[in-house]
């Protein structure tokens, strides 16, 4: 009970004062300077939309009082989209995405990250991403599709190597508690994704919707503990705030998402020991920020995460939204018989704290993550 009258509390406090608002995503990664151009915008003291950046992607509407500066005949700084159709009252549009191509060569082994879609793979690699973004009233679709493919030649991987007895146990062991897998398959890679593609209701100041973006949670530049590019975008749905939500104490952003997390499809190459190391998994997370008004530019916030095989879950709101529950794992303890009724979830938790301060008068920021 106590867990669901705060999910009902969150979704009337994100509901609150909702007006007509539509607008695209800036995908995480995809346009990394303009990414690096907005956070260079805010140090400059020329954002007055108070967003934090720590939950992306960012909606455009936003910050669209952010004085990105123009070209020499005074246009406004837009190349991320462009308008192939608008209707006279302005409330149905459709635009052109730009198109993105990725390449990557790395001569000896596998090597980078935070690059999407791409895979953990030696030799030439390329992604390319593209699409339109259309709005009927209300509702926002975005598709931008992406495909990548990799060359993925031959390289030495640990397991191969002249290792200890013990070293490739651990190996083994490591291969069989983490999809992580060092080649993708034994030969060329090709695969086609939804990739940062959405459909939105837009109520300003909250979105509701389904979407297959990357997140990133938290106020890094090139990590995050939670939620990154790290990997390809998961299919998820969402509602989340598109800009602060100004109140008598400050200002607040959140996300709430809960969504598929899907397999490389790579088994171990020691041998499969875990049965369920094939199926999907449930993630569910909150991340929450909070702006206090006596303090400007600071930004403080936590977010939390749970996964579980989908086989391992039940079918009630706890098991859906997890995240609402206690941090403290005693508290699901039983005194006389000293069984934890945690234990039999079978889930993963992540908590972590951040904050970001803002700086303008000297063009400067600070922040961390503790997780």
């Amino acid at each position: 009970m106590i867990m669901k009258l705060r999910l009902l509390f969150l979704l009337t406090f994100l509901l609150l004062a909702t007006r007509f608002v539509s607008a695209q995503t800036l995908p995480v990664g995809l346009l990394d300077n303009t990414d690096d151009l907005y956070r260079r915008q805010q140090l400059l003291g020329k954002d007055s939309s108070g967003v934090s950046l720590m939950v992306r992607p960012i909606q455009l509407t936003g910050l669209n009082n952010l004085l990105v500066p123009g070209d020499a005949a005074g246009n406004k700084f837009n190349y991320w989209n462009k308008i192939l159709w608008q209707n006279a009252k302005g409330n149905m549009e459709v635009r052109a995405l730009p198109v993105v191509w990725q390449q990557q060569i790395n001569s000896h082994h596998p090597y980078g990250w935070n690059d999407g879609a791409m895979i953990s793979a030696k030799g030439y690699q390329t992604a390319i991403s593209t699409g339109v973004f259309a709005k009927i009233g209300h509702v926002s679709i975005q598709l931008r599709p992406e495909f990548v493919y990799a060359a993925n030649p031959y390289f030495l991987q640990t397991y191969e190597a002249d290792n200890e007895t013990s070293l490739k146990t651990a190996i083994a062991n490591y291969h069989n508690s983490v999809d992580a897998p060092e080649r993708f398959g034994d030969g060329a890679y090709s695969r086609a994704n939804l990739g940062q593609s959405s459909i939105r209701v837009d109520l300003n100041p909250i979105s509701i919707g389904i979407s297959n973006e990357s997140l990133w949670w938290g106020p890094g530049v090139r990590n995050s503990l939670l939620m990154s590019n790290n990997a390809p975008g998961f299919l998820h749905a969402t509602i989340n705030t598109v800009r602060p939500i100004n109140t008598p104490i400050g200002a607040f952003e959140s996300q709430i998402v809960g969504g598929r997390l899907e397999g490389s499809g790579v088994l171990p190459p020691s041998g499969l020991k875990h049965a369920k190391f094939n199926d999907w998994r449930y993630l569910s997370g909150i991340v929450f920020i909070y702006q206090p008004k006596w303090v400007p530019g600071l930004h403080l916030g936590f977010d939390r995460t749970f996964t579980a095989y989908r086989s391992d879950m039940g079918n009630s709101l706890g098991d859906y939204f997890p995240f609402f529950s206690s941090l403290e794992k005693k508290t699901f303890q039983n005194d006389e018989t000293l069984e934890n009724a945690e234990d039999g979830h079978k889930r993963d938790q992540i908590f972590s704290l951040f904050a970001r301060w803002l700086m303008p008068e000297s063009q400067s920021e600070i922040y961390f993550q503790y997780g």
